[in-house]
């Protein structure tokens, strides 16, 4: 648990994206230590750098997730015969309030064929 891979311990790293994961930012992840009696989590400093180093990392692998999708759905259409830019897709998103006046959202374009997806925001 304490295994530290260049200056950061792995087990911080985690407990940031554990966090993040059920939608705790620092002060919820503090209270959480302190409700099981466990040490508390690194500053929050410390978990803004961690947030951004996950955030980067995803990034990265939503990026390329996405081109290899489209690649594979362009060989699929030709394969099929088809035109490679054809395709059918699902295009669904939500937003941080109810209604239309949140400025924040997200949105993601699936492929019907592969059930990948091909784009997000």
């Amino acid at each position: 648990l304490t295994h530290k891979s260049g200056q950061v311990f792995d087990v911080n790293r985690r407990c940031v994206l554990a966090a993040r994961s059920v939608g705790l930012g620092h002060s919820g992840l503090a209270t959480f230590c302190g409700l099981m009696n466990i040490p508390p989590p690194v500053s929050d400093n410390a978990y803004r750098k961690h947030s951004h180093a996950l955030h980067s990392a995803s990034s990265l692998i939503a990026e390329k997730s996405t081109k290899t999708a489209a690649k594979e759905l362009r060989e699929l259409n030709r394969q099929q015969g088809q035109d490679e830019l054809t395709a059918a897709v699902t295009y669904d998103g939500t937003w941080m309030k109810r209604g239309f006046s949140s400025m924040f959202g997200a949105f993601i374009c699936i492929s019907y064929d592969t059930g990948r997806v091909l784009d997000y925001t």
